[in-house]
């Protein structure tokens, strides 16, 4: 587990990546994780993680996942820990999407930490007024419990429809900048009275009308199949009372689910014989053809992936 998510991360999050290393479509999350680099260079030059500052090392053999040694210092925040008493640090740079986190495990009394500062409240997330988990959801459905305030991440986690968000506790959320003003194109008249745009030239050949242009994807069903489902850090635990539905598209709960194989490959949670949600490890079900998450959805928007269109609709 720790291999592949370092490897994925030296692929996607790199300072300066070279042009070839990932696909165009991938920006969004890119600048993400710039912007999370950014952000924790801003808090270690304002004195925000103090173990820094004052030289303190961190010691990699006190972390621990779910209580048990973790080699790569890389879990999820309530999973973390440090052993022997010592102060878990957490780094604010993601290693694994955007739940996995670094942190790191000072002696204890050699480093001092800042009050917390408030920030976004996942529980509070809203979407058609039913709690989400994932905080995804289309602009329109999105919204925050007990009065939180929401703010669109500008980031989506589904085509370009379903964007992240944000609940921030009221006065905490951070200033927005407001859109620049367009003007219109369309309507406005002209000295003579006409209007100033919006019907086409004598020489428009009709150019902007033509259909988009999709890229097929490779790697068949495997690969193909996860457009319409969601990726999961961990298989186990998920919900597996819904069951699985005939069509991949209305599957929800672990058959809904995929998450990355130990040998490099993206693979569906399947539910086993006991019942239990797993991953898959039959090798004909796995995505070989795109590694990471980011390619894998980049060659989805380029395909015009959609559970309403086909082949997508009709998978089971």
């Amino acid at each position: 587990m720790a291999m592949f998510r370092v490897a994925s991360l030296l692929l996607t999050a790199a300072a300066d990546p070279c042009p070839s290393c990932l696909a165009p479509a991938a920006g969004s999350a890119l600048l993400q994780r710039k912007h999370q680099a950014t952000q924790l260079q801003g808090e270690l030059e304002a004195g925000g993680i103090e173990a820094r500052r004052d030289g303190a090392e961190s010691d990699p053999s006190k972390c621990r996942e779910n209580s048990k040694p973790d080699g790569d210092c890389c879990a999820k925040e309530s999973a973390a820990s440090c052993a022997d008493g010592y102060t878990r640090v957490m780094t604010g740079s993601f290693c694994w999407g955007n739940t996995y986190e670094y942190y790191e495990c000072h002696e204890p009394g050699s480093v001092s930490t800042p009050m917390p500062q408030a920030g976004p409240d996942k529980s509070k997330c809203l979407e058609n007024n039913k709690p989400d988990g994932d905080c995804c959801a289309k602009e329109s459905a999105a919204s925050c419990a007990d009065g939180y305030t929401r703010v669109m991440s500008g980031s989506f986690c589904w085509g370009n429809t379903y964007e992240y968000y944000d609940c921030w506790e009221p006065g905490s959320a951070p200033a927005t900048e407001a859109p620049e003003e367009v003007a219109s194109t369309t309507g406005a008249p002209d000295d003579e009275g006409g209007p100033t745009t919006g019907a086409p030239d004598d020489g428009d050949d009709g150019a902007d009308d033509a259909p988009a242009v999709y890229a097929p994807m490779t790697g068949g069903q495997p690969c193909q199949q996860l457009c319409v489902m969601e990726y999961w850090g961990k298989c186990q635990g998920l919900d597996v009372s819904p069951g699985k539905a005939h069509y991949v598209k209305d599957r929800e709960g672990c058959m809904s689910k995929y998450s990355w194989g130990k040998d490099g490959t993206l693979t569906p949670c399947v539910i086993n014989r006991k019942g239990e949600c797993h991953k898959n490890t039959n090798k004909s079900w796995k995505c070989w053809d795109y590694t990471t998450e980011e390619a894998l959805r980049a060659a989805c928007e380029a395909a015009g992936a959609s559970p309403d269109v086909e082949p997508w609709k009709s998978f089971d």
